[in-house]
């Protein structure tokens, strides 16, 4: 993937260098390559729909999430539950490392409740700040990063 900096760094010779910047922009975008799409399964009283993505933009590797879960009679019991499996999605990171990996995840029905989403050992997890969620209480995570 072409360095951003070398590509924004010809903007001050005109609009031909600007031109050719974007050139190699549209290049880069058009290397999207080995996607594969991972379905989540809901664990432990939790329903979960959605799915794990891998892709990379040239060589480098990201994943994706995007889920949405709640827990079928609510949720009291502690602030990390097991939800969902987690794919092995370590093939697809190119030896990068997968220690936890985070997101924010939104609950829309408890405004300014800071959940985070993290994933480790085959397991998805809900750090749910006071360890506790209704049923009717949706959550929803979507991030995309790369693999470092």
């Amino acid at each position: 993937m072409a360095d951003l900096k070398n590509i924004f760094s010809g903007m001050a010779d005109g609009p031909e260098a600007i031109n050719d910047n974007f050139t190699q922009l549209q290049k880069n975008i058009d290397s999207v390559s080995s996607i594969k799409e991972y379905p989540l399964t809901g664990r432990n009283g939790w329903s979960v729909s959605g799915s794990v993505y891998t892709f990379k933009i040239g060589n480098v590797p990201f994943w994706s999430i995007a889920m949405s879960c709640k827990h079928t009679n609510g949720w009291s019991g502690g602030n990390n539950p097991e939800i969902c499996n987690m794919p092995d999605i370590g093939n697809d990171a190119d030896g990068k490392n997968l220690a936890w990996r985070y997101a924010t995840a939104n609950n829309w029905n408890v405004v300014g409740l800071n959940i985070q989403f993290a994933f480790h050992d085959g397991a998805g997890y809900l750090n749910i700040p006071g360890g506790k969620l209704n049923s009717d209480n949706w959550t929803m995570v979507f991030t995309t990063q790369p693999f470092v």
